[in-house]
């Protein structure tokens, strides 16, 4: 990992289904500002690699939104 990159441990506020069974909106608190098309590194667990997600919230809300689908076999989404 390169040095300008830290990790930061964060509580979800909140799973939302956005479209049933299929895509999902994950938020939580904004603790650092972004710009927009950024995106962020996620993992559940540091065993596992985190992977890349686009922020979908806009730059002037208290919350980070990010959209995923689950895919049974995917590292993340089928925990």
């Amino acid at each position: 990992m390169n040095d300008d990159k830290k990790l930061f441990e964060t509580t979800v506020l909140a799973i939302d289904h956005i479209v049933r069974d299929k895509v999902f909106q994950i938020s939580f608190a904004k603790t650092k500002k972004f710009s927009a098309g950024q995106v962020v590194a996620l993992s559940t667990n540091l065993k596992i690699p985190a992977r890349l997600y686009s922020i979908a919230s806009g730059t002037d809300e208290d919350e980070i939104r990010i959209l995923f689908d689950v895919i049974p076999e995917g590292v993340l989404t089928n925990q």
